[in-house]
């Protein structure tokens, strides 16, 4: 502790009051948005000790420090609204130590004063100041003091001082920050007579900088983050949170129990329109909040409920307590296990009438163990929120800063409503809707034999709904929700109540409905409208040039330039791209600039970018230039190349550590920022890479990884539907390295599906903590670019980049996919097309996991044959090595009682063996060889091999080279090229006896983990798989697992292909290895191979496979993606992809709808029914030989049509995303010559109806409307065929092609029942025309 006992003296050097300022360590700071700060110290405090504080009592000891003023921006200070100063102090109430039984408290002054006239006394009790005292125990901190901004206008430099007014036991410690040299600050001991910069001379200590600060506020630039929403009529709501909460964890939300933490929010009352307070009906506080009863950790047999209380405060008075146990509030405990939610509390609108803006704060009321919840949105920077730990003495607006996390906002916003309280919808019979002012009907009609009704969910669903129809007595109701569950109501008379559940459609049958009232409560809140993904795309605004490619260097600029792009580059002082004129939009597509910053460089809790450094040489390439750029604080030294191409920008960029010790920094590279391509940012829209992709126009924040199987291309595109064109942002990296693409566009987002970051928060396969996934601000614009994650740099090294370009288009997204997607063709060769996978669609697997292939003394047939009661057209065989006689880890069958968590073990893979009667477990990996001896070997395999390829199907084999068992031979590779990596976590159902040693061995489902990236296993994979396919004569393998990413290992014990320095993951790179150096080594022999894998991975992996199994269906659905279109299926279609998926939406239709509408195969998770698979088949040249066309035009929103052609066909699948029934026309074909159409799905003839065809479609349903040539007619009863090709038959079948019946051409129709399709079949058994017996 420091004691202080008397005033200390020191004799000073009598230096002049003012001495020179040294400004370049001087420098302003913006730590957010419209705040300055004038700062030259290095905010580092080094503690209580008389050198790192100034100790200060009576008025003689005087702190002061010198500001620059003239460093300030121009107009900054008179822009400002309000002025602080910042102080980095504490006080002392020394009484404490004179007297500890009766200490006198904190009752003396301090003053700061402003040279050239003016002061402020302060009370050393006042509450802003850290104390130590009787009742306090704070060390320095900083504090921020109003101050009048008429002190410092019209001055180039100001002094200040701090000094105690009166002598007394309360001493006053300014800060001082020794590790930067003393250049503004001075002491004076007498009272300001004399002042000293070396106040420490006499000790031998350096003196540093007092820790003052200027800070400059701009009330207008710092709520511009803030925007009033819509999220219905007569309702509006001030937020400045992005929806986006990042779960329960310790940095997304503050735990709070007792009042002593406050969670708080200041509103901008301004923001709101004029007049719209006073005219709101209702007012409430919208809170993203949860509750945990803590007591059910704490006595899990009697926990006692939530029983206590917290209270929302409001600035300037009023308050409401509410109890833990509301029931509107989101809660964990012992009945309920409900994450954190919005809560909407009703608030008194006086508490905010003439005010310009009000604090709202919330705490817990009690001590107890309750625990209250406030979400944090931590995708945007703090502006508004702060809390305090001691019960609101003190307040921090970076609370999380001793753990190196951002703070963000406290999801709380204000919520105005003039929505009455009872609203109204009526349908009426030959009139339709004739009044709906909430648009609560999304459809309603009389469909012959039912009527239907579909409901928007624009009611408050706390509230009765009552539907009144007018319509027989004895008519039939029945409701179902979005799910298609059904939904209880009452019913008197005709008329409906719905007092719970959420009715989405309501029939009525047995009774012509002659008109429906609703009666309701009015939701205050309606579903966000779904994105637009085929915005109508007008005639691009410009051309290109023609102009050769050319780069001109004048003095500090460098001008870029080729037939569709023209960049202005700043070289001088700082590298900064000024300007970029695209050709095809016709407009410099930088509106704000500064917001590119090329690249950005985090490190050591700090970014810095282009404009951070100095550029210390510039250098002429051929149609280019090279920058030298020097980062000193980083200690980094960038080079950027830029080269203008044919008609694109190629940008380079090699880091290399200038400094004395490592540096680890994550980078962004390129960065592309602050774009608008449209007069109007709604006119703006995007195509970007998760999954099948996500193309929309909506305000979104997206990150996703390239190297995980999150991002199958490493492309992003923006495009303007009003100017027609765009401008794609592409990674030109033939070695698909790791990476991260990065999109933002606009302020905020309306759903959370559109703020999806991926961050890395599965433990051993990357680590959040050295990932960087906030490269782009937020603004009225949108921002393109690519990261990568953290990587350790030794002083001396060098990091190449992968390159990236930037080009231009017309029209849609369409073209820069192509473009890339021909790219990639040209780096990574794909495989030949058709193979043998194409117009295969059923994939069943797993046979021969659950149950044996040996029956009855031999190989199983039974399932062979595509007449199956299931047929498949490929399966894949599993336990066709020799079965483990031990349970995982070597473990006896008598403790099978171990693995009760996983009951798949005991459930499927353990059964007795048919030719032994002995216990097995069927999924035990490692060795694929044996071929379970007791069955016959490898002869009767073999064999059984052949039976399923003479029954016209694919045989594949299912092989894991990720997993090892401890029981197989290969067991002896663990440790050895086991992967090690001592941060993963195994799923507790799968951690049983797993090993602890070496430290680190990764198990997952009982079984070691291998590294596919250590060279010699990767190696033995290759050879291990070929000899497995040349023995067995199997059409192919599927690698399960691969494709996913992988496991980051840390081991020593193996060497890695790929690099596995930082914590970008390269286990896709060595994926592609493997199944690169299967093809080339069977190959060499002239040996065809199938190769699939689980995942797709990305396109470089993609480019050496024929398949891949897909959970895009499953695993991505997303509010962003109303329709998930799978671009892999159209642009890679070498690679077959089938989709694993046990539903299909929201509204839970049969599952083949989405697999059909991207006509893609299907996996093991039910099949394509029959009267589906029928429909593939028949039409094969069109559905996987064709030309495919992803998202072309419907003349109907919210309903996605794709194109599949070939010579004698077109055929689209159209998807109904509408989120109701639509009954209307939905495409216009523009065929030409003698054609009809018919929707195959039920192979009903359309008429063309002024040019467009009609259907109604359920939503979430898929239909196939097909146009042929009209080949086939009926004259006087006899079936006609305008032409007969060679080797072509009539038949009539059925819906499910399993009956079928052959005709003759002009003979008459005879009645077959069942068989209502008649084709027209060619000789390789496509489909050439098709007519429904009906239509005929």
């Amino acid at each position: 502790m420091l004691i202080i006992l008397k005033k200390v003296t020191i004799s000073a050097l009598g230096l002049a009051a003012l001495l020179p300022l040294a400004g370049a360590e001087w420098r302003v700071e913006s730590p957010l948005p419209g705040i300055l700060e004038l700062a030259n110290d290095g905010n580092q405090w080094g503690g209580l000790n008389p050198f790192d504080v100034l100790p200060c009592n009576g008025s003689g000891c005087i702190a002061k420090k010198e500001f620059p003023l003239d460093k300030l921006p121009a107009g900054s200070l008179e822009k400002a609204d309000k002025v602080y100063l910042k102080l980095h102090i504490g006080v002392f109430d020394y009484s404490t130590v004179l007297d500890r039984e009766a200490p006198n408290g904190l009752t003396e002054r301090f003053r700061i004063s402003f040279g050239g006239g003016g002061e402020l006394v302060l009370n050393t009790s006042d509450p802003r100041l850290p104390a130590r005292s009787a009742t306090s125990n704070r060390l320095n901190d900083w504090i921020e003091i109003p101050i009048d901004k008429s002190l410092l206008l019209n001055r180039d430099r100001i002094a200040i001082s701090v000094a105690k007014v009166d002598d007394g036991d309360d001493f006053i410690y300014p800060s001082v920050d020794r590790s930067v040299e003393n250049t503004a600050s001075s002491v004076s001991r007498d009272g300001g007579k004399n002042w000293s910069r070396d106040w420490n001379r006499e000790q031998n200590q350096p003196c540093g900088e007092f820790m003052m600060r200027l800070k400059l506020a701009d009330t207008e630039e710092q709520t511009a983050s803030w925007r009033v929403d819509s999220p219905r009529p007569g309702v509006l709501e001030l937020a400045n949170d992005n929806n986006s909460w990042g779960g329960l964890n310790p940095f997304d939300v503050l735990p709070c129990n007792g009042p002593g933490s406050i969670a708080a929010k200041v509103f901008p009352l301004t923001k709101l329109p004029a007049g719209s307070l006073e005219k709101a009906d209702k007012v409430y506080l919208k809170l993203h909040i949860g509750v945990f009863d803590y007591s059910t950790v704490l006595d899990r047999e009697a926990p006692n409920g939530l029983t206590e209380r917290f209270r929302i405060s409001f600035g300037g008075g009023g308050e409401l307590v509410l109890n833990t146990s509301d029931p509107r509030l989101p809660a964990r405990s012992a009945t309920s296990n409900r994450l954190n939610d919005w809560v909407e509390i009703p608030i008194d609108k006086s508490l905010l009438l003439n005010r310009e803006e009000i604090s709202i704060s919330i705490a817990k009321v009690d001590d107890g163990d309750d625990f209250i919840y406030p979400s944090i949105d931590r995708s945007v920077k703090n502006t508004a929120s702060s809390v305090s730990r001691d019960g609101g003495k003190s307040w921090s607006r970076d609370w999380n800063r001793e753990q190196n996390q951002h703070c963000g906002e406290f999801m709380m916003r204000l919520k105005l409503s003039s929505v009455g309280e009872q609203g109204t919808a009526e349908w009426t019979a030959g009139n339709g809707i004739v009044g709906d002012p909430e648009q609560l009907f999304a459809y309603a009609a009389d469909e012959g034999e039912l009527f239907r009704l579909e409901l928007r969910r624009h009611w408050d669903e706390s509230r009765p709904l009552t539907l009144a129809f007018a319509t027989e007595p004895d008519a039939e109701f029945s409701a179902v929700d979005e799910k298609g569950a059904a939904v209880a109501f009452t019913r008197s008379g005709n008329t409906l109540s719905f007092n719970t559940g959420v009715p989405f459609a309501v029939e009525c049958r047995n009774g012509r409905v002659r008109s429906v009232k609703a009666s309701f409560a009015p939701a205050r809140e309606w579903p966000a409208a779904r994105p637009d993904m085929t915005p109508e795309v007008n005639a691009p605004a410009g051309a290109r040039t023609g102009v050769a490619p050319s780069c001109r260097i004048d003095n500090s600029t460098a001008i870029l330039e080729n037939e569709a792009i023209r960049a202005e580059f700043q070289l001088a002082p700082a590298l900064a791209l000024k300007s970029l004129f695209c050709a095809e939009v016709n407009r410099n597509i930088l509106k704000a600039a500064d917001e590119t910053r090329i690249f950005r460089i985090h490190a050591g809790g700090r970014t810095y970018d282009a404009r951070d450094g100095k550029v210390t040489s510039v250098k002429p390439l051929s149609n280019g230039f090279q920058a030298v750029v020097l980062l000193e604080e980083p200690g980094l030294e960038c080079t950027v190349s830029v080269i203008a191409e044919r008609d694109e920008l190629r940008f380079k960029l090699d880091v290399v550590n200038r400094g004395e010790s490592g540096a680890d920094f994550a980078l962004a590279f390129p960065h592309l920022d602050g774009i608008t391509l449209s007069a109007k940012p709604e006119d703006d829209f995007y195509l970007f890479p998760f999954g099948g992709g996500i193309i929309g126009g909506e305000n979104c924040h997206f990150r996703s990884a390239y190297g995980q199987n999150d991002a199958w291309w490493q492309m992003v595109d923006l495009f303007s539907r009003t100017s027609g064109g765009g401008v794609y942002l592409r990674g030109d990296d033939p070695d698909a390295s790791y990476k991260f693409l990065n999109l933002r566009k606009g302020k905020g987002v309306k759903h959370p599906d559109l703020y999806r970051l991926c961050t890395g928060t599965t433990p051993g396969f990357f680590e959040s903590e050295h990932h960087w996934p906030h490269a782009l601000s937020e603004g009225d614009y949108a921002g393109m670019a690519i990261d990568y994650a953290e990587r350790p740099c030794a002083p001396g090294v060098k990091v190449t980049l992968p390159d990236a370009v930037i080009g231009t288009h017309a029209g849609s997204w369409k073209a820069a996919m192509q473009r890339y997607a021909d790219w990639a063709a040209g780096v990574w060769p794909r495989q030949a097309f058709p193979g043998k996978l194409t117009g295969q669609w059923n994939y069943r697997a797993g046979m021969g996991l659950g149950s044996p292939l040996w029956k009855d003394g031999k190989y199983d047939t039974s399932y062979q044959g595509k007449h199956h009661k299931r047929p498949a057209d490929i399966w894949e065989l599993c336990s066709w090595w020799t079965l483990s006689r031990s349970l995982y880890w070597k473990l006896p069958f008598e403790e099978i009682g171990r693995f009760a968590k996983d009951p798949w073990v005991e459930k499927v893979l353990v059964w007795r063996d048919p030719a032994t009667g002995e216990k097995v477990l069927s999924y035990a990996l490692g060795d694929y060889d044996g071929y379970n001896p007791q069955w016959g070997g490898l002869p009767a395999f073999r064999q059984h091999i052949r039976d399923l390829k003479n029954a016209d199907q694919v045989a594949l084999l299912y092989y894991d080279a990720v997993l090892m068992d401890a029981s197989a031979k290969n067991a002896k590779m663990v440790p050895e090229f086991a992967v090690i990596n001592h941060q993963y976590k195994c799923a507790p159902a799968h951690d049983v006896a797993n090993p602890t040693t070496p430290p680190g061995i990764v198990a997952k489902f009982h079984q070691y983990a291998m590294c596919v990236n250590a060279e010699k296993f990767a190696d033995y994979t290759i050879d291990d798989v070929v000899r497995v396919i040349e023995e067995t004569g199997a059409d192919g393998v599927r690698l399960d697992e691969f494709g996913g990413g992988g496991h980051l290992c840390f081991s020593t014990m193996h060497s890695h292909i790929f690099s596995n320095e930082g914590w970008g993951n390269p286990v896709l790179q060595a994926v592609a290895y493997i199944t690169r150096g299967i093809r080339e080594k069977l190959g060499r022999s002239g040996k065809e191979v199938l190769l699939l894998t689980e995942f797709p991975g990305h396109d470089m992996l993609v480019s050496t496979l024929d398949g891949a199994l897909c959970y895009d269906g499953i695993s991505r659905r997303s509010f962003a993606r109303p329709a998930q279109i799978n671009l892999l299926r159209f642009y890679f279609r070498n690679c077959k992809l089938f989709e694993i998926i046990e539903d299909a939406g929201d509204h839970k239709p049969a599952p083949w709808d989405l697999w059909l509408w991207n006509a893609v195969g299907v996996y093991n998770s039910g099949e394509y029914p029959d009267h589906i698979r029928s429909l593939l088949l028949d039409n094969n040249d069109a559905f996987d030989l064709g030309e495919l066309e992803p998202l072309v035009d419907t003349v109907c929103d919210g309903v996605y049509a794709n194109r599949f052609t070939s010579g004698r066909k077109r055929i689209w699948t159209l998807f109904n995303a509408t989120g109701h029934t639509v009954d209307r026309p939905l495409l216009k074909p523009e065929g030409s010559g003698d054609v009809h159409y018919v929707e195959l799905t039920t192979g009903r003839e359309l008429a063309l109806r002024d040019g467009q065809l009609s259907c109604r479609m359920r939503p979430q349903s898929t239909i196939a409307i097909a146009e042929y040539p009209r080949l086939l007619s009926l004259k006087d009863g006899k079936l006609q065929v305008k032409e007969m090709p060679a080797g072509a038959k009539l038949v009539a079948s059925d819906a499910d092609g399993r009956k079928s019946v052959e005709l003759t051409s002009g003979a008459p129709l005879p009645d077959l029942a069942g068989t209502d399709r008649i084709k027209l079949v060619g000789a390789d058994g496509i489909v050439l025309d098709i007519r429904h017996r009906d239509s005929l």
